[in-house]
């Protein structure tokens, strides 16, 4: 079989479904940050595809259950950081706006963010299942792809069988 023909098929079908993919998240309405958006990329390597993206993605699709535990420290360390993108105007216990760069700052920010980090730990969201229903949307024609490509394959080879 020829592989370069099986590939540039497998290339058009990834590209068909990150595209579709990214379609129903606008549609769907989900909160998609443009890195989540960009991180959705297809490979394809020896027959095989294989589309990747960053967690948040699985999330959306997948929902979440309450939980519990205490928040991870790579999770609060991440929520502090989006907290000083936002640029807040952070007060002292004493009601004195901090210094942006001081110490007490510093320790506001990670107590701020665990008591976020534990709000999204105990919240719970059904999953909008957008990675299944893109695939069953686009089954019919990977369907079809793959099954052109073997039918030129097929007729090759008969037509081979036929000139010896």
């Amino acid at each position: 079989m020829d592989s370069k023909i099986l590939n540039s098929t497998l290339n058009k079908i990834g590209a068909r479904y990150i595209s579709l993919l990214r379609k129903k998240l606008k549609q769907d309405g989900n909160y998609v940050t443009g890195a989540t958006s960009r991180s959705i990329k297809k490979d394809v390597r020896t027959k095989t595809l294989t589309i990747t993206s960053d967690d948040q993605l699985i999330a959306i699709s997948e929902g979440k259950k309450a939980t519990s535990k205490k928040p991870s420290s790579q999770m609060v360390t991440r929520i502090s950081r989006w907290i000083m993108k936002k640029n807040p105007t952070l007060r002292t216990p004493k009601g004195r706006f901090a210094k942006r760069k001081s110490g007490t700052n510093l320790s506001m920010k990670r107590k701020i963010a665990y008591g976020v980090a534990s709000k999204i730990n105990r919240s719970t969201w059904k999953g909008s299942k957008v990675i299944d229903r893109t695939y069953n949307d686009l089954e019919a024609s990977i369907e079809a792809d793959i099954l052109e490509v073997y039918k030129v394959e097929i007729d090759k080879a008969i037509d081979n069988l036929k000139t010896k």
